[in-house]
């Protein structure tokens, strides 16, 4: 793995003409953290190094050569793009047009680009309840981010409880908790399956979040029944544009349940509908932990809590990473986000973290829980997610081709661009690295 010198010329230069850097070189204000991160002196962070090297990371040897001859002494890079791994942003659609505060909306999309987000998806636009308010705005962001190959995930396709729904189905939620006969419950499960067939097909999106907060929202689960859960995922399977769609429960306190030990009774509770959705013949692929922390929970109590869901054998993705306001300070905040991001990029099954709250606004979540500042740039929090996501956890090497034209590395899983110089030739080839690999490249 890539370390980083605390003091550098360009980290120097950067404070002192009050310039912005999203190289992860940035480190004024977490260099506490950044020690602690490289000494790697704690065992959960050294079994955290060790499980990263294992599942992030694979060999990529490389021969050059010219004329069918090997090719000694050639300068090869070898250089991440983009990480395999989803290092993901959340945005809010009105403000990708209107932009906030200071910021316009081409400067907030200058900025979700710039500080390196390889995914997506929208904190409210493909809610069902809010489409009134976003449906016009998304077909041309889904484009925009389609140009920039950002994948976009979809949250969420139903949040079936009383405070989330349409003016409709609230409506005929109390209809049915007043006059509970067969007729108005069928009126109700149509109603249900109507939404999902109407809004899958709608937009392409890469995953979505089915269901949102079962535990606490089960108004209609209460009055037919939770086997309709089962029926939502596979008409979600059938009608979404991607046939091969991710299909998760969304859920919050799981992970991040504040409650102490490991298989909390959120967490039972959890597993538990997952279990059942799988045993009625559910579709589903992948378990969404919002993974909100609004105390400062051990690594090792994250990491056993992943291992036990790990049970279940499904990808895991922090669907809405944040650090409440109740963890006081802004470096606790810091310290969290790193612990938080380091457990989950180590744990084989996690596939992505999502930052729910890009800016400091209501309209983007609650105020507090932001990784930028309204001037776009990065407090400690963001500080952290850059310096883990493109310097400790980047590959860009420089390599001397051997006597045979070899050059090995251990490079961080993704999308590379390989460059080779020799004698005044160069070659860039494309290449994906996502187990070992061995490839010849001619000059």
């Amino acid at each position: 793995m890539k370390h980083c010198p605390l003091l550098i010329p360009a980290l120097l230069l950067a404070l002192c003409c009050g310039a912005q850097t999203f190289d992860g070189t940035d480190l004024a204000g977490i260099e506490s953290i950044v020690r602690d991160v490289e000494s790697s002196s704690e065992r959960w962070r050294q079994e955290a190094e060790e499980r990263i090297r294992e599942h992030r990371m694979a060999d990529l040897n490389l021969t050059v050569l010219q004329g069918g001859e090997p090719v000694s002494n050639a300068v090869v890079r070898v250089k991440l793009l983009r990480h395999a791994f989803r290092f993901g942003g959340i945005v809010n659609p009105k403000v990708m047009v209107n932009g906030l505060g200071a910021l316009s909306g081409k400067e907030y999309r200058e900025l979700f680009l710039n500080f390196g987000f390889n995914t997506t998806g929208f904190n409210n636009g493909l809610k069902y309840k809010l489409r009134r308010s976003y449906e016009a705005l998304i077909p041309e962001q889904l484009e925009w981010f389609a140009d920039h190959q950002i994948p976009v995930r979809g949250h969420c396709l139903i949040w079936p409880g009383r405070d989330h729904m349409d003016k409709e189905m609230f409506q005929l939620v109390a209809l049915c908790k007043k006059s509970p006969s067969s007729r108005n419950k069928e009126k109700l499960q149509r109603m249900c399956e109507e939404q999902i067939k109407l809004w899958a097909p709608k937009w392409n999106v890469f995953e979505w979040d089915v269901i949102n907060e079962t535990r606490g929202n089960h108004d209609v689960a209460d009055l037919i029944g939770e086997e309709v859960y089962a029926e939502w995922f596979k008409l979600a399977r059938k009608y979404s544009v991607d046939p091969a769609a991710g299909l998760y429960l969304n859920e919050n306190r799981v992970v991040s349940d504040p409650e102490p030990g490991v298989r909390t009774a959120k967490m039972t509770l959890y597993i538990d509908t997952v279990e059942k959705l799988l045993n009625r013949g559910a579709p589903v692929t992948g378990l969404g932990l919002q993974s909100r922390f609004h105390s400062m929970i051990p690594a090792e109590t994250i990491y056993e809590r992943l291992c036990l869901l790990g049970k279940l054998n499904l990808p895991i993705a922090a669907t809405e990473f944040e650090i409440g306001k109740t963890v006081e300070g802004e470096l606790n905040k810091a310290i969290m986000t790193e612990r938080v991001m380091t457990i989950y990029f180590s744990y084989p099954l996690a596939n992505g973290i999502y930052a729910w709250t890009l800016l400091p606004s209501g309209s983007e979540g609650e105020t507090g829980r932001n990784i930028l500042e309204g001037n776009g740039h990065p407090n400690l929090r963001g500080k952290v997610w850059l310096y883990l996501m493109k310097n400790r956890w980047m590959t860009d090497e420089k390599l001397a081709a051997d006597e045979n034209g070899n050059v090995s590395v251990r490079g961080f899983l993704g999308d590379y661009e390989i460059t080779v110089e020799h004698n005044g030739r160069t070659q860039t080839v494309p290449l994906t690295l996502d187990k070992a690999l061995r490839q010849t490249i001619r000059l």
